[in-house]
């Protein structure tokens, strides 16, 4: 799922899954951005272009996908092929 740390105008925000959660002047207090801070992993701006890619393909193609809902469980059984652009990976 594509996230983002911002620090701006003195408020930290987080971005998760293309949503702007509640800032704060004090980042431990910033909605969501512990969780990245704890769970996220950095990467870099291909490989984040790709997941805000895969994210707006599964939006179009299936509504279901797990990238629209990390909160639920995925089931393996109902995943249907998604077709999404190369990761920036495969592309060097």
């Amino acid at each position: 799922m594509p996230a983002e740390i911002l620090h701006e105008g003195g408020f930290w925000y987080a971005i998760i899954n293309g949503q702007i959660q509640a800032p704060h002047t004090d980042p431990a207090l910033a909605e969501g951005l512990s969780k990245i801070w704890h769970y996220g992993i950095k990467i870099d701006q291909p490989t984040y272009d790709w997941l805000v890619a895969t994210r707006d393909a599964a939006a179009t193609l299936d509504p279901e996908h797990p990238s629209l809902h990390p909160d639920k469980a995925i089931n393996h059984n109902r995943l249907k092929p998604l077709a999404i652009p190369p990761s920036p990976a495969a592309a060097a």
